[in-house]
């Protein structure tokens, strides 16, 4: 999965991903996320979630401020407030 919003090198920015168990999604600073059928990349084989690699064999190159795992979908209000809190604390805009 590729998502169609970029990022700036050296600046921060917010990138959520998950997994519903029939689809994944990727979404840059709170913007509407992207969605893919099956793995998206981001749940290999085995159902295990990849941080900073994708189930393709691509790579993350940076570096990772926060990182925060939930054991069940967060529905849009719940994504909404996580969005809020950390692109306060991390002074995204």
């Amino acid at each position: 999965m590729v998502h169609s919003a970029l990022a700036t090198v050296g600046q921060a920015f917010l990138l959520e991903a998950g997994h519903n168990g029939a689809q994944g999604f990727i979404g840059i600073n709170g913007g509407t996320p992207t969605l893919g059928s099956g793995s998206s990349g981001i749940v290999n084989s085995d159902g295990n979630f990849l941080l900073g690699q994708a189930a393709v064999g691509a790579s993350f190159f940076g570096s990772i401020g926060e990182a925060l795992y939930y054991t069940r979908y967060l529905n849009a209000a719940e994504r909404g407030e996580v969005i809020i809190y950390l692109k306060s604390k991390w002074g995204i805009a």
